[in-house]
Formats: C-alpha cells, structure tokens, sequence
C-alpha cells in the first residue's frame, strides 16, 4: 500500500485515527468511557471499538510498534481483501465446470469494485463505515458457501468476523448496513430459491442472526439504552419525525437535481454536485475522469449485451442468476438516482416520510456501497 510517504501516518477526518498511533491507548481513553460528539456533553458509547482495536494492536505489536505500518498494512488489507472477496463471490455463483475459465471476468470485477470512485471518494474522511468494502461482502461470501456446502462453520466464521469489525454493525452505520443487507439478503433469499434451498437460507438465517445479537450484545445494549433516553440527541433524531422528515426532505432536494442517471449507469461520481456545490474536490478524478464518461459505458453495453443474448449454456443456471443480479441492480439503480421518472421521483419523496426512511436524504452516499457491489458482480457475471 503506497498511499502516504514512508513515515507518515493518515490523520484527520470524522474518527480521527488517532487509534493509529497506540490502538490501545486511544482504547483506555474512548471505548471504555462515553465517547463525546459535541463541545456541550452529548456522547454515545463506543464500546464498539473495543474488538476493533484488539485486532489492529495485534497488527502493531507484529510491526514492531510502527504507526505508518499499522496504517499502510490496514488500508492495504481493505482494499486487496474486497478485490478478493468479489473473486470468490462470483467464484461461488458461477458453475466452474461449465465454464472452466471465467478469471479475467472475476479479475475486472474486483478491480471495478475495488477502485470504484463511489468508494475511494471517502476515504479521507475516516468514517468507521469505510471497513464495510471488507466486512459487508466477507458476510455475503460466507452466506454463499454456506448455501452451497451446507456448512455451519461459514455462519459461524461470519458472526466472529462481524464481531471484529464491531464498527461496521453498531447503530451509527445504521444507513450503510440497512442499505447493504436489505438488498443482500433479498438477492439471497431469491438465490436460494433459484438452488432449491429455502430451507437452509431459513436455517441458516435465524442461527446467523441469534448468533450476531448474542456476540454484539455487549455494544447494542449500551446503544439501546442511549437510543432510548427522551433526553439524548441521538433519540430526539430518530423518534421526532415532524422535524427529521422535513430536514431529510429538504436535504433531498438541495442535491436530487444534481443527480443524473448517466453517472450511475456507468459507475461514476456524480460530478454535478462538485459543480453544483463549489466543491475545491476538483481534483485529477474531476478533471479527467469526467472526460472518459463516454468509455466507461461499456460497463453497461457489457449488461446490455448479456440482456438480449438468449444463449443459455453459457453456465448452468447462469440466465436466472443474472436476472436476479440484474432485478437487484436496478432497484438500487433507482435508489441511487431518485429522477428517472416523474412518478418516481414523487414515490422517493413519500417514501422519505416514512418513518427512518430520511436517514438516506444523503442518498448517494448511503446506497452507493450496496449499488456498486451488485454493480460488479453483475458485470463480473456478464
């Protein structure tokens, strides 16, 4: 990972990072006490952090008490482990015996996933959701073999590793994980179907979730009781619908006529609202990406083509398989664009009334994990 000079560490943004310096002394300081988020004392707990920054000081002690390589070797393990994971995820779907080459097709998607600008964009902003490019797919993988091996131990495997990423299954990702997994599950509710095996999804999704509340209780019952409490900030945001639904209507259309379909169909940045905004982002991204828009359209003729070819022994099962990629890409293709049609447009705007539906106001940036997730596997199996 050569992001950052030898020596130099990545500070800054909404978490800090201090937690790169001395894991455990950012934990004595923070987790085991209440974590401030203003300068008048409202906080939340972060007992969350606590296995989070367990795993990164086994990464420090091993580096000799280095920060710049506990920082290069983390960042280096998220994106080299979410091109692996779209690998074995397409690996999982696609049947090997049939088509016994479907590499270079694995490869690109992983890239197209990993180097994806809806994801890189936000790294500099240090949010504890960034881990999700590992955690969130590692999730699904593991659901897939499980369907296919019908073995326990992926379930199992599953939970512990959510365990050790605490921070991406805590009450302040709310939006990212629920963007995430209601999609994921219905692709593998529907997936078991396709393979015969509703039973086991069914099996398997009541023991994960049993499981998950069992490992995580520890930071959901601190959080329970912050979400619960009439006086917290966090309470008032969630359960004072009057004020949350006209703010999260507001915030949707200060930057829905900014958003352009064409940018999501080929996977891109929505470079209207750098414009629209006076955003100083404009950076090698903005000035030659936005140029190549017209190129990267053939991600989408790639879809396309895979559409209209009738051809269905390219691999076993592998026509209906696409069709639930596809019927999955284009709901989020939707959540992601808002203004494809009048009518949608206005079932978007009811659908911020209803109740938590406003925490995706900003919705670009809550669905746009999930979007280019699907995105990719969708191109990797075309």
């Amino acid at each position: 990972f050569f992001w950052f000079p030898k020596g130099e560490v990545n500070l800054g943004g909404d978490s800090s990072r201090l937690y790169f310096f001395k894991p455990l002394s950012w934990n004595s300081i923070s987790s085991y006490h209440v974590n401030p988020t203003s300068a008048i004392g409202v906080g939340n707990p972060a007992f969350y952090m606590l296995p989070f920054l367990h795993f990164l000081n086994i990464i420090y002690t091993i580096a000799d008490k280095n920060p710049y390589i506990l920082n290069a070797t983390f960042s280096g393990f998220l994106l080299s482990s979410s091109f692996i994971l779209i690998y074995l995820i397409l690996n999982e779907l696609i049947n090997k015996k049939v088509d016994s080459n479907p590499r270079v097709s694995f490869i690109f998607a992983g890239l197209f996933f990993t180097l994806s600008p809806l994801l890189t964009l936000e790294w500099h902003l240090a949010l504890y959701f960034i881990s999700q490019i590992f955690s969130y797919p590692l999730i699904v993988y593991l659901f897939l073999k499980f369907l296919n091996k019908a073995g326990y131990k992926y379930i199992v495997i599953g939970v512990l590793c959510s365990f050790v990423f605490s921070t991406n299954f805590n009450y302040s990702v709310a939006p990212w994980f629920i963007a995430f997994f209601s999609s994921s599950v219905a692709f593998l509710l529907l997936y078991s179907l396709i393979q015969g095996k509703l039973r086991l999804f069914l099996r398997g999704f009541v023991l994960f979730w049993v499981l998950f509340l069992m490992i995580h209780l520890f930071h959901l019952l601190p959080e329970l009781q912050v979400i619960t409490d009439s006086t917290s900030s966090v309470s008032n945001v969630i359960f004072n619908n009057a004020n949350t639904n006209n703010d999260a209507l507001a915030y949707f259309h200060s930057i829905q006529p900014l958003v352009t379909l064409t940018y999501n169909l080929v996977g891109q940045l929505q470079y209207g609202i750098i414009d629209g905004y006076g955003n100083p982002a404009k950076n090698i991204i903005y000035e030659y990406n936005a140029r190549l828009i017209p190129i990267y359209f053939i991600y989408f003729i790639i879809i396309l083509l895979t559409i209209l070819r009738r051809d269905k022994s390219v691999c076993a099962g592998g026509v209906r398989k696409t069709q639930l990629l596809l019927s999955i890409f284009l709901v989020l293709l939707f959540l992601m664009t808002a203004n494809i049609t009048s009518s949608l447009l206005h079932l978007y705007e009811n659908m911020l009334s209803l109740p938590g539906f406003g925490m995706f106001r900003h919705y670009i940036g809550k669905f746009n994990m999930s979007f280019i997730f699907f995105y990719s596997l969708l191109l990797g199996l075309s």
